[in-house]
């Protein structure tokens, strides 16, 4: 029987969303012992308020001199709470040593890489023909005799949101869509867009919903994306609220339309009906997964999914944003973006 047992997953909003189905096993697996996670600046905003947790701490990437400084004060923080089990679900060498260096005296698993072997006690092959969450499951039910069953592959996001004030997005109870133009600034190849995104948003309008564009205040797309609904009265602007307040809004959506990214995964731990648009990434393994309304739309071409294979160089991805769009994700057209909203608004 644990005591203590430390969580490592370091990444953006959809990868610690997929860690939570292994956090509420574990809480409920070992229902008396502390569980910390340690994450990410952003994956911080998904668990912070996670009841399953009892502490969340923040691995952040700072100047190489501040970061070595900043890095052994929360080694020493981790060591003092003498973990006796370590999941660190990580393939990176420097957060798997990590791991080895805050838990040193623990049982340590996690995911088969060449650092997991170096600094890890057991591993389990990380498959990429199956979904991340499907993976993390597994990795905690092989290595630790955990029984895993269907009703566990649900993520979990917890947030007070906009809790004791009146929705923004109801008005005289007209249904809404969010329309999330935006991702990861880093994979640009997955954007789609903005006159096919501005399509499907008067379609949605012409349907008599309201239309909510969300987006960082930093992203370039919504706003792009609003310019051309200037003249749309029930396109509104969503733009820069926090996380909490953007999950309020899409728990009461009709639906969402957005990219493979965070916000995607989001409205699936809510349960939101979505379409999802997907080119260089699998939707098989981040897409939306288990019961619920979705689609997801991805056209099949030879080179693909090649955001996973180790082959893809960064110049050839460079050569294929031609204009910023990737071909596999200037071949979905609005009429099947269209046709698929239309498929959850009936359901």
């Amino acid at each position: 029987m644990f005591k203590k047992i430390l969580i490592i997953r370091i990444g953006n909003i959809g990868d610690v969303l997929f860690v939570t189905p292994v956090i509420r096993k574990l809480r409920k697996t070992f229902e008396c012992a502390q569980i910390d996670v340690l994450t990410s600046p952003q994956g911080r905003t998904v668990v912070e308020k996670n009841p399953y947790l009892d502490n969340v701490f923040v691995y952040k990437k700072f100047h190489k001199i501040e970061r070595w400084v900043k890095r052994k004060l929360l080694l020493k923080k981790l060591m003092l709470n003498r973990y006796d089990l370590c999941v660190a679900l990580e393939s990176n060498l420097e957060y798997t040593k990590f791991a080895y260096e805050a838990a040193k005296g623990a049982l340590r698993i996690g995911i088969d890489s060449e650092s997991g072997k170096k600094f890890l006690h057991k591993t389990k092959e990380f498959s990429r023909n199956c979904h991340a969450i499907e993976n993390y499951l597994d990795t905690i039910s092989k290595l630790l005799n955990i029984e895993v069953s269907d009703s566990d592959y649900c993520m979990d996001f917890f947030s007070s949101g906009c809790a004791g004030h009146e929705s923004p997005s109801k008005e005289k109870g007209k249904d809404y869509f969010v329309v999330h133009s935006s991702c990861s600034s880093y994979l640009p190849s997955k954007s789609w867009e903005i006159d096919k995104f501005a399509q499907v948003a008067k379609y949605l309008t012409g349907r008599g919903f309201n239309v909510f564009v969300t987006g960082a205040v930093s992203d370039a797309e919504p706003k792009l994306l609003l310019e051309k609904l200037k003249d749309e009265k029930s396109a509104r602007s969503f733009i820069g609220r926090n996380l909490g307040e953007v999950a309020f809004l899409i728990k009461q959506a009709k639906g969402v339309f957005c990219l493979d990214t965070g916000i995607l995964h989001i409205a699936r731990a809510l349960g939101a009906p979505l379409v999802c648009l997907f080119g260089p990434s699998d939707p098989r393994h981040t897409g939306p997964i288990g019961p619920g309304v979705y689609k997801t739309i991805r056209k099949d071409f030879s080179c693909g999914p090649c955001q996973y294979s180790v082959d893809y160089k960064k110049q050839e991805k460079e050569k294929c944003l031609d204009g910023k769009i990737t071909p596999c994700m200037k071949a979905i057209k609005v009429e099947e973006a269209i046709r698929n909203l239309e498929s959850i608004i009936n359901e």
